[in-house]
């Protein structure tokens, strides 16, 4: 992801780690890894991308969001973007790490088509209690609140804020519209046409 935000940058591997919020041995492997597969240019001791459209499509046609860490619920509230408000509002006064994403995080970055569900990343458990406050119930099938439970922490980073809304980074946001089912990859060009200009 840090290397995608941030593609004409180059790179010290001890920085990269730093921002990428990772160890330095895990950096060097994946920056390793990325050079000899050609995605990375080294120079003297500093890398970058040499191809960031490249990589983020072999990145998008391998990642998949697990259905197994998605959440639904029902909300008596009918329309998304006052879902999404009460949402970030929650998440602010009681400092919760969220981050939307799919369709909800793209109408407010790249607003492209009308839609009914609110996905977000959430990294803290759901209670009782936070059901409450975020308006959210239980139900067996269906629903149109997701809560996706993060597979690491990388989904955080490099946060985009928008009407006071956490909302993935732009390369994370690409990656979960570009596989999903309901017009996801409409989304996904336009999101990249528009601001990932790779």
């Amino acid at each position: 992801r840090t290397l995608l935000e941030t593609d004409q940058q180059n790179w010290q591997v001890v920085k990269l780690a730093a921002a990428s919020h990772v160890s330095i041995g895990h950096a060097y492997k994946v920056s390793q890894k990325l050079l000899q597969q050609g995605f990375l240019v080294q120079e003297k001791h500093l890398v970058r991308c040499r191809e960031p459209g490249a990589l983020l499509d072999a990145w998008a046609q391998q990642y998949r969001i697990d259905p197994a860490t998605v959440q639904s619920f029902y909300t008596q509230v009918k329309d998304p973007a006052t879902v999404i408000a009460h949402v970030a509002n929650v998440a602010k006064e009681q400092h919760l790490t969220c981050a939307f994403t799919l369709h909800a995080g793209a109408s407010l970055v790249a607003p492209f088509t009308r839609f009914t569900d609110v996905h977000f990343y959430l990294k803290e458990s759901l209670s009782d209690e936070l059901l409450k406050a975020l308006n959210l119930e239980r139900i067996e099938f269906g629903g149109t609140v997701h809560v996706i439970q993060p597979y690491d922490e990388g989904v955080f980073h490099h946060l985009q804020r928008l009407n006071d809304s956490p909302v993935a980074c732009k390369t994370q946001l690409y990656l979960d519209l570009f596989q999903h089912p309901t017009r996801g990859r409409e989304a996904a060009d336009f999101l990249r046409r528009e601001h990932l200009k790779m």
